[in-house]
This record gives C-alpha cells, sequence and structure tokens, in this order.
C-alpha cells in the first residue's frame, strides 16, 4: 500500500506594500517675503512742530521776510515769537537772504480768474499773475483763495447803498482787496494769500 506524500505548504498572508506618499504642495503666502532695509532707513527724529497761523503772520508783520522763513523760524525756536524773531533776523543779517530776490526776479505770469453772480450782482477777480507756471493756479488751494477773493467782493458788493448798487461797475484797488473779509470771523484776504503764496513759493501781497 503506497502512502500518500503530502506536502504542508504554509502560505504566510501578504505583507503590505508602503507606497511613498507625494511631497506636500508648497504654501503659497500672500505676504512679500521679508527684506532687510537698510540702516539709512531708519532715522529718529523730533516731530515738527506746526507754527500757530497768528504767530506766524505776526511775525511776518514784525520782519516782513516770507512766510516759509517765518515758518521756519518758529518751528526752529519751538513756537516762542520773540526768540522766533530774534533768531530770524540774525540769520537774515547772517546770511543776507541772498536768494529771496531771485523769485522776485522771475517771471510770473500765471494766474486765475474767478467770477460770482448772486442775483443782479456779479464781481469778477483776478488772482495773480504771481505764479511762475500753471501748475499752481490750477491746485485746489490755489482755487480757494480765488473763492475767497469773489466771495469778499460779493459781501462788499451787499453792503453797498442801493442806489450805487443800480446798473454800476466798480473796480477794486489792491489795497481794498487786501482787507476784504474772506468769509465770517476771518482774516484780511492779504493775510490768507500771504500763508498761501509763501507755500507756493510764488510771489504774492506784501
Amino acid at each position: 500500500m503506497q502512502r500518500a506524500a503530502r506536502t504542508a505548504v504554509r502560505v504566510s498572508p501578504p505583507r503590505p506594500r508602503f507606497t511613498p506618499l507625494p511631497p506636500p504642495a508648497p504654501v503659497h503666502s500672500i505676504a512679500p517675503p521679508l527684506q532687510a532695509l537698510p540702516a539709512r532707513f531708519f532715522r529718529a527724529a523730533a516731530p515738527v512742530l506746526a507754527a500757530d497761523k497768528e504767530s506766524l503772520l505776526q511775525l511776518r508783520r514784525r520782519t516782513g521776510l516770507p512766510i516759509l522763513k517765518c515758518r521756519d523760524a518758529l518751528q526752529h525756536c519751538g513756537g516762542d515769537l520773540a526768540q522766533a524773531e530774534a533768531w530770524l533776523l540774525e540769520q537774515a543779517r547772517r546770511q543776507g537772504w541772498s536768494s529771496a530776490p531771485l523769485a522776485r526776479e522771475r517771471p510770473a505770469r500765471e494766474g486765475l480768474v474767478g467770477l460770482l453772480r448772486e442775483g443782479p450782482a456779479a464781481v469778477m477777480v483776478e488772482v495773480g499773475p504771481g505764479c511762475e507756471t500753471d501748475f499752481v493756479a490750477r491746485t485746489s488751494e490755489f482755487q480757494r483763495v480765488v473763492a475767497q477773493a469773489a466771495m469778499g467782493a460779493m459781501e462788499l458788493c451787499r453792503r453797498a447803498p442801493p442806489t450805487a448798487r443800480a446798473c454800476s461797475q466798480h473796480f477794486l484797488q489792491p489795497e481794498e482787496l487786501a482787507e476784504l473779509r474772506t468769509g465770517p470771523g476771518g482774516g484780511p484776504l492779504s493775510e490768507e494769500l500771504a500763508l498761501a503764496m509763501g507755500e507756493w513759493g510764488t510771489p504774492g501781497w506784501g
């Protein structure tokens, strides 16, 4: 009797195959990369003191010097009017303000005309020529000064006697224009114009 041979086959469970995961997608940041700023961008400075308008006009009346120089003097002296006046006069003697007449000598032919009508009355004012280019004459600040001059002239027209308003025209002299009030509680037009001209660096009244 022949014995059948048996072969025991041991079957092991299949090993799990390792599949590497794909690398994560890069994260894009909306923030710009940090960059080292040069040392010159880091500077400590004291806040600039804004010159008081009344002190500025008073210093200009005392010295007769340009608005910009008066403002610099007030900022240099911390707003002290007496010290600013002394410092400004000392600087004027020391430097001679050699560059001051140059702005007056350059041709300044640009200006702006303003028209204002109220009922039967109408006024026309011309601020200028006092600018070297029309760029300044077209700015909103320059137009504001023109509007103030027109409103001041209209207020003068309102106060005129009724007989003087009937079909009449009147030309204001520079002295009369300089004393026009720019609004309720406002200062003379000459002071407003002087402040504006000082900012623009263009010639004006006084």
